[in-house]
């Protein structure tokens, strides 16, 4: 569970980098290759774990993780035809829909972090805030 919401975190990040910025730069470039690693990773860790805990996730986490689960389908679909002038509907339907489930499931972890005793709970708010902050700052 922990390498899942670490890779959820960083491609969070990941994102807000490539919302904010669109240089024409290999920095950029592979930000967009790490995008693609960290969501297929992302995809397939929760595969994995996600059918023995589903029964356990919240309402919100569970909202969260399907529209993830389907912007990541629109995202393997943007793999196929890239992100060129014809096909830049599927990038804005991808961002839509991942956006909507990030933010449902950051919502959840927040809840869920708030719960924690004390001694975790600073450090599990500041990792659930910080995407928050950052995607925020950046629109």
């Amino acid at each position: 569970m922990r390498r899942l919401a670490a890779v959820f975190v960083v491609l969070v990040l990941n994102s807000a980098y490539l919302a904010a910025r669109a240089d024409a730069s290999l920095f950029y470039f592979g930000n967009v290759a790490l995008h693609v690693v960290l969501g297929l990773a992302l995809a397939a860790l929760a595969a994995r774990s996600g059918r023995s805990m589903w029964s356990r996730l919240s309402t919100t986490m569970r909202a969260g993780v399907g529209l993830l689960a389907v912007g990541s389908a629109v995202g393997v679909a943007l793999l196929v035809t890239g992100a060129t002038r014809p096909f830049r509907w599927i990038l804005y339907t991808h961002i839509a829909i991942v956006t909507a489930g990030a933010l449902l499931t950051l919502g959840a972890l927040l809840q869920a972090a708030i719960r924690l005793p004390a001694k975790g709970r600073n450090a599990a708010t500041a990792a659930v805030m910080c995407p928050i902050a950052l995607g925020t700052a950046e629109t």
